[in-house]
């Protein structure tokens, strides 16, 4: 059961995939890379080459599964499989939903295979923060962090790259880090450390946030809170720990807005819009590392 998205934004975008290879029938490729385009709330959304048509997708990786369809997709997907269960998410205000569940052995994006994705017909599971809630676009994918299970991926949101590496021996890239970093991974995201000075909190990444958050219910009475002017959410003050934020040693320079995330999310809270500001994430699926290098 998967907690998830406080979509303060949500969905929206646009963008051709481009890679070495241009068709279906070409070769089996080793990159693939993503042009990532923004809506107005700084999300990032890409375009995917599936039987040689080209498909919006948001990439989420707070999303509780590898894809989720909208119902007019469902037959346009290859090998795509009912299971013939109903399966409940929960977003971080606590708000469930109920979705029937799919399988996909293997779908290529243009010439690389993604293989064993689960898939679930598109919600709306968005949360409300302030006036940026927006429903969904029901003719919209959205793709989760298992979709990339066993590669490597690379957020670079300055570039407005997204790239895949389907070996991650191939890889060589530049960190501030001294060594990659191993990220811990549940049915909640990918979740990793982030230092306030007083406490160590856990925090899931999310890029289909559009504010980092953290829970009300579980920071230190110690920290420095502040007052600010945002609408979090209705009969909710606006508040956020005001002090240099570091993760794995690395400074972060963020508004973490309190808000009452539900006691089932199991983390402290998401690290959204923001931390992909400033930070290029390599992601590697194969032995949960995770890589940063500031932007």
């Amino acid at each position: 059961m998967k907690l998830k998205r406080l979509s303060f934004a949500f969905l929206l975008f646009v963008i051709l995939a481009s890679s070495p290879a241009t068709a279906n029938n070409s070769p089996a490729c080793e990159t693939l890379y993503f042009p990532i385009d923004f809506d107005q709330y700084g999300l990032p959304y890409i375009g995917l080459m599936i039987d040689n048509s080209v498909y919006r997708a948001h990439v989420d990786l707070g999303a509780s599964h590898a894809l989720h369809l909208p119902q007019k997709m469902l037959s346009k997907i290859p090998n795509l499989k009912p299971t013939g269960k109903l399966v409940e998410t929960l977003n971080v205000a606590g708000e469930s939903f109920t979705a029937k569940q799919y399988t996909i052995p293997t779908l290529t994006v243009k010439c690389m295979d993604f293989n064993n994705l689960t898939a679930l017909e598109l919600k709306n599971w968005g949360a409300k923060l302030g006036a940026t809630h927006k429903e969904h676009n029901n003719k919209d994918i959205i793709i989760g962090a298992d979709f990339f299970h066993g590669k490597t991926i690379q957020i670079d949101y300055k570039r407005r790259l997204l790239t895949v590496f389907g070996q991650d021996e191939k890889l060589n890239t530049p960190s501030d880090l001294n060594e990659s970093l191993s990220f811990e991974r549940s049915v909640f995201g990918i979740s990793i450390s982030l230092s306030s000075g007083v406490k160590y909190y856990q925090m899931v990444l999310d890029t289909g946030a559009s504010a980092s958050l953290i829970s009300a219910n579980r920071i230190d009475n110690k920290e420095r809170i502040s007052s600010c002017q945002f609408v979090v959410s209705e009969h909710i003050e606006c508040q956020y720990i005001n002090t240099l934020l570091m993760a794995y040693g690395l400074p972060f320079r963020s508004k973490l807005y309190l808000y009452p995330i539900t006691e089932k999310f199991q983390y402290d809270g998401i690290l959204g819009r923001d931390f992909f500001q400033q930070f290029i994430v390599t992601l590697n699926f194969s032995n949960n590392t995770i890589t940063l290098t500031s932007a």
